[in-house]
């Protein structure tokens, strides 16, 4: 990038002619306007040579907060402008505020503005005829293409000054007869001046202000920064995530239905059996011993536990399935239970009489079940609690599909809700 620093505004000052204070600005050949915000001032005025009037008073007389001090430096296009002014205006229905600084470079003539509001700032600068959209929007355009880029109507508003500081080459009070639209395509900004049947239009971009100042030695830059939105970058990224979303839940869906059509879900082994107690001599309950059955791996299995006639009790059951070649153990815990009655005139129950656990991973081979049971009721020495053991393979954890398809989702929520609250703020009258 070529640039140009051979000419930069060259400072200068002028006496305020209502408080007599002088104002430090820099010289520009047409910059007769000036703003005075000393404390309880407030004062526009013009002056050209020996001749100075007043223009107006402003009625908030206190100075603007500015982040950015008159004198600045900043690279745009090339070049390095200076900050000679600064306004803070509202809207006049929504009376929201902001700030812009601007930008001169000798030679061109128009500023370059960078606009701050709630701590999102925008660089703003004009467009030639040859740029302008050919769009008439007197006939109520609400949408203009340009530069490949589809711009909507967001806001149409007319503005107020508040306070002004620094030095400016046209009338900055006229500026409150103009009537400005604002285009969105984010971060991309048109906005379209009118004053009677004139209209110019000028381009602005969301950014990041220290890429563009030039600090001084020493100088500290604490420029305000949203937190929560930033503009700048977010809508750039936030249309990527539609399209990286949206092939990711495809590509979830996809694979899911993949290993469905390949793998299908098998149920290996299933049983019914009452709980009884153990006759051996050891006391407690008698274990179950299954017959071998075959698993082909390396897969998912799935065992379900199912208490039948469970009733204000509980029953665990305390499962292993053992490769019958290598001793290989996977142990599953079932902690059934169900309780139930009235309080206050309402039924309620509560606990699970079925709970299924997956075992990832079981390699090939001949395997059997071990179960366990242990059931806190027996009726005259016996249980009257039964229990059925399911074993499946290939059964595909949809919890762990629920899990990946929901994080996406809200997360996309989450950014979408941050965009539309900062779009809230910028555009309440179109909300």
């Amino acid at each position: 990038m070529e640039i140009e620093s051979n000419s930069l505004a060259v400072p200068t000052h002028v006496t305020c002619p209502n408080c007599k204070e002088v104002i430090n600005t820099y010289y520009q050949p047409e910059g007769h306007y000036f703003a005075c915000d000393k404390y309880n001032c407030g004062t526009v005025f013009y002056s050209e040579k020996a001749h100075t009037e007043i223009v107006t008073r402003f009625k908030d007389k206190s100075p603007i907060e500015a982040s950015l001090p008159l004198g600045t430096n900043a690279w745009f296009f090339g070049k390095e402008y200076t900050l000679v002014g600064y306004l803070e205006k509202y809207e006049r229905n929504e009376k929201i505020r902001w700030i812009e600084y601007a930008f001169y470079y000798p030679g061109e003539q128009w500023y370059i503005i960078l606009s701050e509001f709630d701590g999102n700032w925008m660089m703003v600068h004009h467009l030639t005829k040859e740029e302008s959209p050919k769009t008439n929007f007197n006939k109520g355009a609400t949408v203009i293409d340009l530069d490949n880029k589809k711009f909507k109507l967001a806001v149409s508003y007319t503005f107020d000054i508040e306070k002004a500081h620094g030095c400016f080459d046209w009338n900055l009070m006229k500026d409150e007869e103009l009537h400005t639209r604002e285009y969105y395509s984010l971060p991309y900004v048109l906005l379209s001046e009118t004053m009677f049947q004139t209209t110019e239009w000028f381009e602005g971009r969301f950014v990041n202000p220290k890429d563009y100042i030039i600090k001084q030695p020493g100088q500290k830059l604490n420029l305000p920064r949203n937190r929560f939105f930033n503009p700048a970058t977010f809508y750039d990224r936030y249309k990527k995530l539609i399209f990286v979303y949206a092939g990711f839940l495809l590509l979830l869906f996809l694979s899911y239905g993949f290993v469905s059509a390949t793998h299908p879900t098998k149920e290996i082994y299933n049983f019914t059996n009452d709980v009884k107690p153990d006759t051996t001599g050891y006391g407690g309950f008698k274990t179950y011993i299954s017959p071998p059955f075959n698993i082909e791996g390396t897969t998912i299995v799935s065992i379900s536990g199912t208490a039948m006639g469970l009733n204000q009790s509980w029953l665990e059951l305390s499962t292993s399935l053992i490769n019958e070649k290598t001793g290989t153990t996977f142990e599953v815990e079932h902690n059934l239970e169900h309780y139930s009655g009235t309080s206050d005139g309402e039924y309620w129950s509560e606990g699970e009489t079925t709970i299924k656990s997956n075992i990832s991973s079981v390699p090939t081979g001949t395997y059997y079940l071990v179960v366990r049971p242990k059931v806190d009721t027996l009726i005259d020495g016996w249980s009257s609690i039964a229990y059925n053991i399911g074993v499946t393979q290939n059964e595909l954890p949809m919890k762990d599909f629920w899990v990946f398809f929901w994080i996406p989702i809200v997360h996309f929520v989450v950014q979408s809700f941050r965009k539309n609250n900062y779009e809230t703020k910028i555009w309440p009258s179109n909300t």
